[in-house]
């Protein structure tokens, strides 16, 4: 039993919008808690209204805590030290009980009680290209670190504070797996990089119906067979809670290429040029094979997530 308000500051990695989807599936059954969640958004990026208004579909009022006037583009938060903080300092942040985070490894020391969750961690080189490094990580002083096993790298699953986590499902699109999916393939447009640029070149009807946020569309709508995607990690996860098949483009992109990879390996997602080369017919009649042999890994409901492993942590 929480006998007062508990704080918690949630801050993700604003390289792209899967971050702040999973802390948002956190965020939620905390606040149905009782616990006092802000969210706390360190960038000064372009696209950072939209990150507001995916937060703030879900009712929170979140800040934006880089305000030195720079832009530095999404890799400030693979920084050990950013100067995206500078007016915000680590006296501010512990005013929190607890701080939760999504792939930014430099909040590690800057308060008692860090979270993280995250499946890899980043470095920067000078041409601005992303790598998935492995490196000693042991400097990391979060309480714990929680990662989707299946995508985690094995630097992260080395450490004593790392705890495994299944596919989490967060917003209960699971209750659709067993429901008949309609023969139609949709696009999914919500990603933080324009989908129909990676689609230039192939034969594809552009006017196909365009999905603007799985969570929404499912619950409102039949659902599809299969989703034509970039392959970000909470896209996938979001295709495997529902029984969807991810039909995945690939990139050059470490991150989505690393997906892409596991994804595809697992036989959990189709790739894109595979499934193209074929009619529409045969595309129809291929995914719903591909459906029925799928062995869908273990799923968990983000709300159980919270209820189980972190009001434990945190209580």
């Amino acid at each position: 039993m929480i006998k007062s308000i508990m704080r918690v500051a949630l801050v993700p990695s604003v390289n792209g919008f899967g971050h702040t989807r999973r802390l948002l599936s956190i965020a939620v059954p905390l606040r149905n808690k009782g616990i006092d969640c802000e969210f706390l958004l360190p960038c000064q990026l372009g696209y950072k209204s939209k990150l507001v208004e995916i937060i703030t579909q879900k009712n929170f009022q979140p800040k934006i805590i880089c305000s030195n006037g720079t832009d530095e583009g999404p890799y400030i938060n693979f920084r050990k030290h950013s100067d995206c903080f500078s007016t915000y300092n680590k006296d501010t942040i512990k005013i929190f009980d607890h701080v939760i985070c999504d792939t930014v490894t430099w909040l590690h020391n800057w308060h008692t009680s860090t979270f993280l969750f995250a499946q890899f961690t980043w470095t920067i080189f000078a041409d601005n290209y992303k790598k998935i490094i492995e490196k000693d990580l042991t400097y990391l002083q979060f309480k714990k670190i929680y990662g989707m096993k299946y995508f985690t790298q094995s630097s992260l699953l080395r450490l004593k504070t790392f705890q495994s986590t299944p596919i989490l499902d967060y917003w209960g699109l699971s209750k659709f797996a067993n429901v008949k999916a309609e023969p139609k393939i949709l696009i999914a447009g919500n990603g933080a990089e324009n989908i129909f640029n990676l689609l230039k070149g192939f034969d594809i009807d552009l006017n196909s119906e365009i999905v603007y946020g799985l969570e929404n569309y499912v619950k409102h709508n039949s659902k599809p067979l299969g989703i034509i995607c970039r392959a970000g990690l909470s896209t996938i996860v979001e295709c495997l809670s529902a029984n969807i098949v991810p039909i995945l483009l690939k990139s050059t992109d470490a991150e989505l290429l690393h997906n892409y990879t596991i994804a595809v390996n697992m036989k959990w997602a189709v790739p894109f040029d595979l499934i193209f080369a074929k009619s529409k017919e045969e595309q129809i009649n291929y995914l719903y094979e591909f459906q029925d042999n799928i062995c869908r890994p273990e799923v968990l409901l983000s709300t159980e997530f919270v209820n189980l492993t972190l009001m434990k942590e945190i209580a």
